[in-house]
């Protein structure tokens, strides 16, 4: 009994020294413990000196919530601390805080507030190059990406970039192993190196690190998996850490094997939880909501308006993340009247943002111009559907010529005499018009002969219409 006690007070003395060396640690002890990658000792350090208000720990902490070496990923604690350290005068934070803006991370991503962020970080860009070349490994990484651009800055150092992430690499940084590896990778500064890239990838993943550990399990399921480290199930080791990416990979693979109802629900929680994801949430919104919006994954027992219901607002939830591609099924559902009133001018607002130069989608191209050919308004129906028929849409080439002999009942300049005159017109160019359909539905020969929309009618149709019309009035005056 006298022992028992004696251990119980030596436990209490020896937990009392433990935690009243954490009181007194330092930031500096803490990035010792980091690079030691005594993680948890580290996460524990930071947290005390950030709740103390240190700017230096707040980055810190930040970035171990980001990345997964604190207890779990949470963006959401990781954008309150970088904001907190950035706002206190930290070099590094501005450009992390305006990282997981930009990505979406929590909340909507927005990359004019991302700018801002940058901005305020280059008016420190100085200190931070000091604190770099002092060995501060995170500021290296920061550097790193700058000189690729990725703050967009417009400075493209590819050696700079290089010569910054392989120094925090060889430091034993985690995010410099991960991001050495990717410069090798995209051959950023350096010849492209394959091999030595998944080597990387896999020091890090084994390390703990989920970034790369998310990356094996990609290179793993890719078309030429490597040799080395593909026997692990790195996308579950990698959700161990909250890497809420891995969900959306995890729920992918399961679906492309999945030809039926089978992990279905545990597909949708992968999902689910991925939503959370800064990169991936508005992908995994998006794709569920499709599992949603199409009945064939419908469970027997749920009805089908419920889920339509869901996948409007998960297509809503995924355009407010940033994925643009979302606004063409909200588009759709508001341009046919899918679980929502239908609204032709909700359409083309939601329409235009895949229509124009930075995705240049043709159906929604064609769908515009088939929604303002509804609203009689031709000139912009004509403008979409060329524009649709340029990226080799058939069936806005099929609307461009039903449009040719459309004469809308609410047009003012619709009366008798312009009616016969365009009808004139169609019946000369008939015979040109038709050689040229013939033609352009010719493989080979559309492209020798250039023929666009605006040939039907032209010259060159024009040509052909005179010639058969002439050889057609010869034949007639020779039957008299």
């Amino acid at each position: 009994m006298l022992y028992s006690h004696k251990y119980i007070a030596l436990l209490l003395v020896w937990v009392l020294l433990f935690l009243s060396s954490i009181a007194c640690a330092s930031v500096e002890d803490g990035l010792k413990a980091y690079k030691n990658k005594n993680y948890s000792h580290a996460f524990r350090i930071f947290k005390k000196n950030a709740n103390k208000g240190d700017a230096d720990a707040a980055l810190y902490l930040g970035v171990m919530y980001n990345e997964g070496t604190s207890p779990s990923i949470d963006n959401n604690k990781a954008l309150k601390w970088f904001k907190f350290s950035a706002e206190n005068g930290n070099a590094i934070a501005p450009f992390e805080y305006g990282t997981l803006i930009s990505k979406g991370a929590t909340t909507k991503r927005n990359k004019v507030v991302a700018k801002i962020w940058y901005d305020r970080g280059m008016d420190k860009l100085d200190e931070l190059k000091e604190l770099a070349w002092s060995g501060n490994d995170f500021a290296a990484i920061v550097l790193s990406l700058l000189f690729n651009d990725s703050f967009h800055q417009e400075i493209s150092k590819p050696e700079l970039s290089f010569f910054w992430v392989e120094r925090a690499a060889n430091n034993g940084h985690p995010q410099g192993t991960y991001h050495l590896a990717y410069s090798y990778i995209m051959g950023i500064g350096t010849p492209k190196d394959r091999g030595q890239a998944i080597k990387l990838f896999y020091e890090s993943a084994e390390s703990g690190f989920a970034w790369s550990q998310e990356t094996m399990a990609a290179v793993c399921n890719g078309d030429a998996p490597p040799k080395l480290g593909c026997d692990k199930n790195w996308l579950e080791e990698a959700s161990n850490h909250g890497h809420m990416g891995s969900y959306l990979r995890m729920a992918d693979y399961a679906l492309e094997k999945t030809n039926h109802m089978e992990n279905l629900d545990e597909i949708i929680e992968w999902y689910k939880k991925a939503i959370a994801s800064q990169d991936t949430g508005g992908e995994a919104a998006y794709k569920l909501a499709k599992l949603y919006y199409q009945e064939k994954y419908t469970k027997p027992t749920e009805k089908h308006k419920n889920n339509l219901e869901l996948s409007h607002q998960l297509f809503s939830t995924s355009l407010e993340r940033g994925y643009t591609k979302a606004s063409m099924y909200l588009a759709y559902m508001y341009k046919n009247s899918i679980h929502v009133e239908k609204n032709l001018d909700k359409a083309i607002i939601f329409y235009l943002q895949t229509a124009g130069k930075d995705f240049n989608y043709s159906f929604s191209q064609s769908a515009l111009g088939d929604i303002y050919e509804k609203k009689d308004n031709n000139s912009k129906a004509e403008y979409w559907y060329k524009k649709a028929v340029e990226n080799g849409n058939k069936e806005a080439k099929e609307s461009l010529m039903g449009m040719r002999w459309n004469w809308p009942e609410n047009n003012k300049e619709n009366n008798t005499v312009s009616y016969f005159k365009n009808l004139l017109k169609h019946i000369f160019f008939l015979p040109g018009d038709g050689i040229l359909y013939l033609i352009d539905n010719m493989d080979g020969y559309e492209d020798f002969f250039e023929i666009t929309y605006d040939s039907y009618g032209g010259w060159f149709a024009g040509v052909f219409s005179i010639f058969v019309w002439l050889i057609a009035l010869v034949g007639i005056g020779s039957t008299d």
